[in-house]
């Protein structure tokens, strides 16, 4: 569990005390703040007080709804191995997101631009082999002519 997390889900069982003890939120935002300076404001001590009112004593968050991601890294990531001369501008107008989505989709990726083909930003072991064969195969007859 990352710090923050963590700190915030203590702050709440601080607040699920306080509540316990009758307190008003004034009080338990002071009590609470006189251990952790700045730990919780006024009104998420009412938001979570008037919660454990309701009957819901639990201290975790809520799944949200939030907006889904507007474009497949996957999907994509087919989309350019079967083609990778395709523009951002086809792209977009292929997922139905704007170009600048499917830029930055394909940079987190790791996808760039080269010569109007996308290619993957770093070489894998396979293309520096590769590579590394290009460029120590020796010479034939043919090739100094």
């Amino acid at each position: 569990m990352d710090e923050k997390k963590f700190h915030k889900q203590h702050i709440r069982h601080c607040l699920l005390y306080e509540f316990r003890r009758n307190s008003s939120t004034t009080e338990a935002m002071k009590n609470i703040c006189q251990v952790y300076p700045d730990a919780v404001k006024a009104r998420t001590c009412r938001l979570w007080f008037k919660r454990f009112k309701d009957g819901d004593y639990d201290i975790s968050d809520r799944p949200r709804s939030g907006r889904r991601p507007a474009l497949n890294d996957e999907f994509l990531n087919e989309t350019i191995e079967s083609d990778p001369r395709q523009s951002t501008r086809n792209l977009a107008q292929k997922f139905n997101v704007s170009r600048s989505t499917v830029h930055e989709h394909l940079k987190q990726i790791g996808k760039t631009c080269k010569e109007g083909i996308w290619v993957p930003h770093e070489l894998t072991l396979e293309n520096q082999t590769q590579h590394s064969i290009a460029c120590c195969k020796p010479k034939t007859e043919k090739e100094d002519l």
